[in-house]
C-alpha cells in the first residue's frame, strides 16, 4: 500500500504518542520535502525526535521529487506542505493521502484521491483495539491543534510585521491580530491583503488601523 502524508497527521500522531500507527496500519508513509521541512520546525523537541526516529527506521520516507506543474499551481492556493503532498500523491497514484486541513482535502477529493486523516487513523486503531479511548485521543488532538495554531499565528505575525517594515510602514498588533482572525490564513493571501491595505492607506491618506482594514475588507 502506498500512502502519502501531509504535515498535520504526522505531527498530531507524534505529539499524541501514536505515530507508530502509521507503520502498523500502512507499513509506512511517504512525505515530500516540503512536509519534512515543516515537521523540522515543530516547537516540540519530543515530537521532532519521534519523527526523526521513524525516518531513520525507514517507515517514514522523504521523497525529493521536484514539483510538477500541478504542484506549482496548487502552491498558489494551499500551504506548501499540502500542495506538495497532493502533488506527490497524484504523481505516485497513492492508495491514500493523509490530510486534516479541509481546503486541501476538498482539492484532493476533486483530483480523485482517497483521503483520510488523524481521526481516521485513530478510529481504525480504536476498532482494532490499538487505543483505549477515542474521545481521550480526540481531546488530545484538539489541545495540540490549538497550541499549533497559536505557534503558527506567532510566526505569521512576525512575517507580516517584517513585510510591513520592508514596505516602509509599521503594522500594529491590533491590525495584525485582526488580519489573522478575519482574513484567509495562508501566507500568500495575507501578504497580498497587506499590500492592498498599504495601497489603500496611501490612496486615502489615512493611517493603517483596524477601521481602515475593516473598510477595505468590506469593499
Amino acid at each position: 500500500m502506498l500512502v502519502v502524508s501531509d504535515t498535520t497527521p504526522v505531527r498530531v500522531l507524534a505529539l499524541c504518542g501514536h505515530l507508530e500507527l502509521l507503520a502498523q496500519q500502512f507499513g509506512g508513509v511517504i512525505i515530500p520535502v516540503a512536509v519534512r521541512k515543516e515537521l523540522a520546525q515543530l516547537p516540540h523537541e519530543k515530537g521532532r525526535s519521534v519523527i526523526q526516529t521513524a525516518i531513520d527506521a525507514g517507515w517514514i520516507t522523504v521523497d525529493d521529487s521536484p514539483p510538477s506543474p500541478l504542484g506549482i499551481y496548487l502552491r498558489g492556493n494551499l500551504d506548501p506542505g499540502e500542495a506538495a503532498a497532493i502533488d506527490l500523491a497524484c504523481g505516485k497514484k497513492a492508495d491514500w493521502l493523509l490530510m486534516d486541513e479541509m481546503a486541501g482535502r476538498k482539492v484532493a477529493a476533486r483530483l480523485g484521491l482517497k483521503v483520510t486523516g488523524s481521526l481516521g487513523v485513530l478510529l481504525r486503531a480504536k476498532i482494532e483495539g490499538g487505543i483505549d479511548s477515542l474521545r481521550q485521543e480526540i481531546d488530545r488532538i484538539r489541545s495540540e491543534k490549538e497550541a499549533a495554531i497559536k505557534a503558527q499565528d506567532f510566526e505569521k505575525a512576525a512575517a507580516l510585521r517584517g513585510h510591513a517594515d520592508a514596505r516602509g510602514f509599521r503594522l500594529s498588533k491590533e491590525v495584525t491580530d485582526y488580519l489573522l482572525r478575519h482574513a484567509a490564513r495562508d501566507m500568500p493571501s495575507l501578504l497580498a491583503l497587506l499590500d492592498a491595505l498599504d495601497r489603500y492607506s496611501l490612496a486615502n491618506r489615512r493611517a493603517i488601523t483596524v477601521p481602515l482594514l475593516r473598510e477595505l475588507l468590506k469593499d
